[in-house]
């Protein structure tokens, strides 16, 4: 079984946390494209367009 040194661990768990940071962007941004979209159904509704 091989170790891993320090360094290449450490780097390892940067990459982690950046990724994890992207994909809460993705999340926040998928949900307030759906709240926006959601909110526009609404007044399309609201006023008798569909």
């Amino acid at each position: 079984m091989r170790t891993r040194n320090n360094p290449d661990r450490k780097s390892e768990i940067e990459f982690l946390r950046a990724a994890r940071q992207i994909n809460n962007k993705v999340i926040y941004v998928a949900i307030t494209i759906i709240i926006v979209v959601a909110v526009v159904a609404m007044t399309g509704v609201y006023y008798e367009y569909w």
